[in-house]
């Protein structure tokens, strides 16, 4: 195999040598303006699917070299209907636009276009408000979604725009729980191990989740209140009012994306010139004012965009304890640094801060109270130049502060102990009822540094182009870090967290080199793509990783692409998942309550265990998938099955601790003082703790298909149709036993903890959006009329069981028990309950949704949505819990208006 790998490169290497000489290549110049015959200053004209490109300048005139034979030129501006013109030199003809070409391909030859751009509004004839697949050069199965779609779903968030894939449900608008993606899953346990593995690059910089430690147990990992620890980044963090596009790679992304294992997501947030928008956007239980505007700096300085957008939400209209609310503001100055090496730059500076609350009301019984901040900073440069060919670079820092406070009436009373170590302690009571405090403070500081660069080579026959590139990723927790204080502090015998010191953890770090080969092939019916990528990445000082990553597509005839892809990934373990601080074990030795409280006393005797979790190694990804699409007579099919396995996902394991108690008796009770004690000699009771320790545990294996169709559009009533579809099956295992707690005490052996043999989960979920787009440019109208129809859910289990397979006592030694035995009543506390692993499914169900978004001449727009328009909902009995089940939520609406001014 090796041999045969070195002797098609030594063949591929003499074949470029070989036409090397005959290499052809032309230079393109020309102008853009928009309908009024103005200049577009700063549109980008792209090679389609790579990294060559060129900016117009003050005039709107450009020049670009590009390679021999056929292409196909993308203009695109902020606020424009992006273009796309073929170019045949051996033709000389423009096939798209009107105009001529001057002069033959001859090397070096040239040719002048002049290019018109129509305003981006709802009078031209094609708009597309879907999820559009496109061919990428960041990855395969890439869904674009642009302007018009994000404002016909009137989205918020990022959230919002991404139920737009298929597969995803049109869900009511929901600030006030965390929002993350889940790309290509239908599993619900192994939900946070598929999003922990999804980037989100932001202009070209990745947002990063790496450094975040604000749980209340990280032990167990439970997040204190509603950060995102351990999983993927909180979309409602990401206002969409300044997102220009967002493309989702759901399949195998390019070599330059890395520290992933289930796709990217790549937002554009709008940099240029743009007219001052102000918006709102209403529900029953939120609301969304923002204002933004791009400006044209004197003297050729380029633009300076600037945005600002405040959301508030409630957990329902009737209930305003709980609250979320979020401020952005950006500003993005982008300019041209050298007009000869076409060197652009854009600088972007974002502050953003967002709340989770519960407001401690009067009325409540109980004066609980909860709020979490989180206020970030981020200053990212990113630009092009020509050198090394076209050389592009990202770099950013960026810093939050993050504040987590809960407070609690807990009922008592209980030993007030707050012990660092691990000891015996004589202290007193709480008082009956007592608050419980907890504080966290973080500060996650995330450098990052990306750059590469691409050449494009083309003979008669091959065009061939590189990219080569670096990339550094830093991370580290500045916080002071996690205390709990109050009247009392943590009950006894009850594991958890009492403290822990950010800034002193070590960093988390990540330096990855990549490369990727595109060789096309052109025939006079066909085209062929052949891209070989890989990526190197050092993580944590302690792993060396190769991702390869391999596509293949061929057209022919213009009408029918087959395609294939394979790729591997990781995603290295999170700070928490490294360092997630010492696990306390209080047991009570003595417990004397008086009605005198100088008479009370409490022995406690606490166990401090600090797992270490040098054993974590980053997750895996691997992805293939195949496709073809088809196109004919305005008609356009695309359909791609996939595979991806995701193993060594990292999750809490439990793990049995055996800990001595100490009994003591009391000797003296003097009057108005603390009882005299003693120990009582071999009186030790042996008590059974569990702990939670990370573990690279958990497997996530899904298969899965996604269609889309999109018919002919009527062209009488300019009524178009697309039909999506998805059937997704996930199986998650996680490879240690469970060990659970027995229900009930035996009467000689006390409670015991069984062991229970690992079961494999699947769900497959089906579904289908048939959407009606009726446009009418006339009166600048677009109505979207979405049929949901879900339309398969199946939940199963591999060998279920609910007896256990062995036990540990409580001295802590395992038995195993013989098959024979297990169900036998001796094992009676060890049986689960009946129906753990017996599941009943919704049957088919319709969902039905409406959106409509009116523009006026002067560039205002008015927008509506009515989620489950039809207000159906059907029920259904769940006999598994005797519950009756309400399917689709209840119908929910929303309004927009966009004023330009």
């Amino acid at each position: 195999m090796e041999k045969l790998i070195k002797t098609c490169l030594f063949t591929l290497l003499l074949m470029v040598i070989n036409n090397a000489a005959q290499a052809q290549t032309y230079t393109i110049t020309g102008s853009v303006k928009d309908q009024q015959g103005a200049p577009v200053y700063f549109a980008v004209v792209n090679l389609k699917n790579t990294n060559i490109y060129s900016t117009t300048d003050q005039k709107g005139e450009f020049s670009i070299k590009l390679p021999g034979g056929q292409n196909e030129l993308e203009i695109s501006c902020l606020g424009y209907v992006t273009e796309t013109i073929t170019l045949d030199p051996a033709k000389n003809t423009n096939q798209n636009a009107n105009q001529n070409a001057n002069q033959n391909a001859n090397q070096n030859a040239k040719t002048h276009l002049n290019i018109i751009l129509k305003q981006a509004t709802l009078e031209i004839n094609e708009i597309v408000v879907t999820a559009k697949q496109t061919q990428s050069k960041q990855g395969t199965s890439s869904y674009r979604i642009g302007q018009d779609a994000i404002k016909q779903v009137q989205a918020m968030s990022l959230t919002d725009i991404m139920q737009l894939l298929p597969g995803n449900k049109i869900t009511p608008p929901d600030l006030n729980s965390v929002n993350q993606v889940d790309i290509r899953n239908a599993s619900t346990t192994a939900s946070s191990i598929n999003s922990f593995g999804t980037s989100v690059v932001v202009d070209g910089t990745p947002m990063n989740n790496d450094a975040n430690m604000q749980s209340s147990n990280p032990a167990t990992g439970a997040s204190g209140g509603k950060n995102t620890v351990n999983k993927g980044i909180d979309l409602r963090s990401i206002p969409a009012s300044n997102v220009e596009s967002v493309e989702v790679i759901a399949g195998v992304p390019s070599a330059k994306y890395g520290n992933i294992t289930s796709g990217t997501i790549l937002i554009n947030r709008k940099a240029g010139y743009t007219p001052l928008y102000t918006s709102i956007n209403l529900n029953p239980t939120s609301y969304q004012i923002g204002a933004s505007k791009g400006f044209k700096l004197a003297k050729g300085n380029g633009y300076l965009n600037t945005d600002i957008d405040y959301t508030y939400s409630n957990n329902r209209p009737t209930e305003k304890a709980s609250y979320y609310q979020r401020l952005n503001a950006g500003v993005r100055w982008t300019t041209t640094i050298d007009n000869k090496k076409n060197w652009t730059n854009t600088t972007s500076l974002s502050f953003g801060t967002g709340k989770d609350g519960l407001k401690a009301e009067k009325d409540r019984v109980t004066p609980n109270y909860s709020n979490t901040e989180n206020s970030n900073i981020a200053l990212t440069l990113n630009g092009r130049l020509n050198l090394l060919g076209n050389f592009s670079y990202n770099a950013g820092v960026n810093y939050s502060k993050q504040s987590s406070y809960f407070q609690n009436e807990t009922s008592g009373p209980v030993p007030m102990i707050q012990p660092s170590e691990s000891g015996t302690y004589f202290t007193t009571y709480s008082p009956l009822n007592f608050m419980q405090k907890t504080s966290i403070e973080g500060g996650p500081l995330n450098l990052y540094a990306r750059a590469d660069a691409s050449q494009m080579l083309a003979t008669p026959s091959l065009e061939i182009s590189f990219l080569t590139g670096a990339e550094y990723s830093y991370s580290k927790n500045t916080g002071k870090g996690r205390v709990t204080m109050g009247d009392a502090v943590t009950q006894a015998n009850l594991p958890g967290s009492r403290s822990a010191l950010f800034h002193e953890l070590p960093a988390s770090a990540y330096l990855a080199l990549y490369h990727e080969t595109d060789i096309k092939k052109k025939g006079e019916n066909s085209d062929y793509l052949l891209r070989l990528g890989g990526r190197y990445d050092y993580m944590n000082n302690r792993f060396h990783l190769f991702s390869p990553r391999l596509s293949f597509s061929a057209k022919y005839y213009k009408k029918i692409r087959f395609r294939a892809a394979y790729g591997l990934s990781y995603k290295a373990p999170s700070m928490l998942n490294m360092y997630p601080g010492p696990v306390y074990f209080d047991l009570t030795n003595l417990s004397y309550y008086h009605n005198d409280p100088a008479s009370r006393l409490a022995i406690v005797t606490t166990y401090v265990y600090q797992p270490q979790n040098t054993h974590l190694k980053p997750s895996r990804g691997e992805t293939f998938e195949a496709g073809i699409d088809l196109e004919s007579n305005d008609i356009s099919i695309r359909v791609t099955a996939y595979s991806k396995n995701i193993t060594g996902g990292i999750t809490s394991f439990d793990r049995l601790m055996i800990l001595e108690k100490q009994n003591y008796r009391i000797v003296s009770q003097p009057q108005g003082q603390q009882p005299q004690v003693e120990e009582i000699p071999g009186d030790i009771t042996y008590l059974p703790r569990v702990y939670s320790q990370y573990v690279n545990n958990q497997e996530l294996r899904t298969n899965g298909i996604e269609v889309s169709i999109e018919p002919p559009r009527i062209a009488a009533t300019n009524t178009s149709f697309m039909i999506t579809g998805s059937y997704v099956k996930s199986s998650d295992f996680k490879s240690l036993p469970v060990l659970r707690s027995s229900s009930i005490n035996t009467n000689s052996q006390g409670n015991r903890y069984g062991e229970y043999q690992s079961t494999t989960y699947h769900r497959s979920v089906a579904s289908s959006n048939v959407t009606l787009i009726q446009h009418i440019p006339a009166i600048r109208l677009v109505v979207t009329f979405i049929a949901e129809l879900n339309l398969y859910q199946k939940r199963s289990a591999d060998n279920p069981s609910i007896y256990a397979t062995g036990y540990y006592d409580k001295r802590g030694e395992y038995f195993q028990i013989p098959e024979q035995e297990r169900e036998s009543e001796q094992y009676q506390d060890l049986k689960l309950p009946e129906h753990t692993y017996d599941y009943q499914d919704p049957p088919f169900y319709p969902n039905f949704h409406l959106q409509i978004r009116k523009e006026t001449k002067y560039g205002h727009s008015f927008s509506m949505y009515a989620n489950n328009c039809l207000w159906y909902n059907p029920e259904y009995v769940n006999d598994v819990n005797n519950q009756r089940i309400r399917l689709n939520s209840r119908i929910s609406f929303g309004f927009g208006i966009s004023i330009k001014l």
